[in-house]
């Protein structure tokens, strides 16, 4: 079985990844996963604007080797936000107060990188019945995807 997820991330935000500039995604969720965990990164559509052949597939693959907690602090204490976890997330201070308000985030740390040469499709993946846990704790194999995660789910690719 193979512990890995599907992180939906949006066009802008991958090409940053890809170009080596953006080393941290964060998220309002962790998954309940051993580490190392594999992402694979799903490209959404973009919300307006041209289309390309990478939109709305799978474009690549990174290693997460390390989650760590990210708070964003009330405006009055920005001063006290991890400016280096910031800086690596290619986010301002209003951007991240915008998504997280103020409730703690998860700095999901990205290594290993990966970017296909030919984009996979959601069909070549299953995702995992959180709902029915393992003794290992990682969820039951159910389906092949019909949609991309909202934010992140857990998934096995079919071989």
């Amino acid at each position: 079985m193979s512990k890995a997820v599907l992180i939906s991330i949006r066009p802008k935000w991958c090409a940053l990844i890809a170009s080596g500039q953006k080393t941290v995604e964060i998220r309002k969720a962790m998954p309940n996963a051993i580490l190392p965990l594999k992402c694979y990164i799903y490209q959404t559509l973009p919300k307006s604007g041209d289309w390309n052949e990478r939109d709305g597939r799978v474009i690549g693959e990174f290693v997460c080797h390390n989650i760590t907690r990210f708070d964003v602090p009330f405006p009055a204490y920005w001063d006290q936000v991890d400016k280096a976890t910031l800086d690596a997330a290619c986010l301002k201070y209003g951007e991240a107060h915008n998504y997280l308000g103020h409730r703690t985030g998860w700095a999901w740390h990205i290594s290993d990188l990966v970017i296909y040469d030919k984009p996979k499709e959601l069909s070549e993946f299953r995702s995992w019945n959180t709902g029915v846990v393992f003794e290992d704790g990682y969820p039951m194999p159910t389906h092949e995807i019909k949609r991309p995660p909202q934010s992140w789910m857990y998934v096995e690719e079919l071989t």
